[in-house]
């Protein structure tokens, strides 16, 4: 009969339990960058986009034209940002601040200087798997509307 002694035993548990949290914890978060065009004039509205409840309601139901320029994946991990080319030469960059227990992330977005490296916070979000908009940069003769989801409703 094999008999272990309290320490051991301890060990042996520990090398057990202890890797998988600490991968989960490092485990990328999956998330997905939505870059639209909107305008204020009559015009098209992507399919697609028709079915997001945030873009039916203010600010962004002023807009009465609305075309997907590019959908970009990302994964964010807690020591390296995502980042997503604009079509106005701008870059957007997703951090991941905070994995919450609930399965949220807390996630801060900003955008670069036109021409500099350094970027600006734009806000600081917490995540649910729902995707939140951001607009302001304008981009041929409209209003890029940014789209962020991270993680999926109930997982990463």
């Amino acid at each position: 009969m094999l008999r272990l002694d309290w320490a051991t035993c301890a060990c042996v548990l520990a090398s057990l339990v202890l890797p998988a949290p600490l991968a989960l914890a490092d485990a990328p978060v999956k998330g997905e960058v939505l870059v639209i065009l909107a305008k204020e004039q009559a015009g098209e509205i992507d399919p697609g986009l028709k079915k997001l409840p945030a873009l039916q309601k203010p600010p962004f139901s002023s807009y009465k034209s609305m075309k997907v320029l590019s959908t970009t994946d990302v994964e964010l991990t807690s020591d390296k940002a995502a980042t997503v080319a604009l079509p106005n030469g701008r870059t957007l960059q997703l951090k991941l601040l905070e994995r919450m227990p609930d399965g949220r992330h807390k996630v801060e977005v900003s955008i670069n200087r036109p021409g500099k490296q350094d970027y600006l916070p734009l806000l600081t979000v917490i995540a649910s798997g729902e995707p939140f908009f951001v607009a302001g940069q304008t981009h041929q003769g409209g209003t890029l509307v940014i789209g962020v989801r991270v993680g999926s409703k109930g997982k990463n």
